[in-house]
């Protein structure tokens, strides 16, 4: 496989080759309004984040973020707090980033490396692989099984490059599932699991969360909103878009297919004239 199959790349050329000619761009079948109340009424919120965001795998960090045994990574989804840690054996476990003695958060630091994971509070440890191996001044607990409190697993799977975590105990996780067949297939060509993570960045907003992914579903805005930063960059409002069950891609056109439209699709490098953005449901 290469980055991402040539036969894909030159069917999406194709298309846009005759979006270009026509003066036209993919659009849903018809207009469609969205009650202003799906994106203010905390209650649906609330009902969205336990339906859609704790049953699904969800992106929590890119593997070689994690490339040593011991290194961990700390963060929240949904509200969870997580702690993702590279094991012994080169596999990745996630857990629960409390203490299973007071509710204390475990550890604190986003990242870094441990032989085990000490709670700040009563110094209860905890090896990499969340069995809780000392309590402190013991005589306290004398029916307390230490095989019975150890941190609690989260469903975690590591493919494509990235760390996926459900953000509920208990749950399943099948990541390839989740994606579908195309969709899996399409990741591996990009080879991800080869590529290092050379910046990671979060931003917390008073936004609810589907007017992020809308922003990301159209580029329709860039000639207008970012007409003095990089909307000159793009075609206006050219671009494909490829539904994979709850999943998308987005391919916005760049500017710069005018020097190429007159050639064979074939002989078109869509990665010089577009950009590939995915959408992974729910993210």
């Amino acid at each position: 496989a290469t980055i991402m199959e040539q036969t894909v790349r030159t069917r999406l050329v194709g298309d846009i080759l005759q979006h270009l000619a026509a003066h036209t761009t993919d659009l849903t079948p018809s207009e469609k309004r969205q009650p202003a109340s799906a994106y203010f009424d905390p209650d649906y919120a609330a009902r969205e984040r336990d339906a859609l965001f704790r049953t699904v795998p969800l992106l929590f960090a890119h593997a070689s973020e994690l490339p040593a045994a011991g290194d961990f990574l700390t963060g929240e989804l949904v509200g969870t707090p997580v702690l993702a840690v590279r094991q012994d054996d080169g596999s990745v476990k996630a857990f629960s980033n409390v203490c299973r003695h007071r509710g204390a958060r475990l550890e604190g630091d986003p990242c870094d490396n441990r032989r085990a994971f000490t709670c700040p509070f009563h110094a209860w440890t905890y090896g990499r692989d969340g069995r809780l191996k000392t309590i402190s001044y013991p005589a306290g607990f004398d029916h307390t099984d230490k095989a019975e409190r150890g941190l609690l697993a989260l469903p975690c799977e590591e493919r494509h490059g990235f760390v996926w975590v459900v953000p509920t105990p208990g749950a399943g996780i099948n990541v390839a599932r989740h994606l579908g067949a195309e969709l899996d297939a399409e990741f591996t060509a990009w080879k991800l699991d080869q590529a290092p993570c050379a910046r990671s960045a979060g931003f917390t907003g008073t936004s609810n969360w589907k007017l992020v992914v809308d922003g990301f579903l159209e580029d329709y805005h860039l000639p207008v909103l970012h007409r003095k930063t990089i909307g000159p960059y793009f075609a206006p409002n050219l671009h494909r878009f490829d539904a994979f069950g709850r999943h998308g891609r987005l391919v916005p056109v760049r500017a710069n297919i005018d020097q190429v439209k007159h050639l064979p699709a074939e002989q078109i490098d869509l990665l010089a004239h577009a950009i590939v953005l995915y959408v992974i449901f729910p993210n």
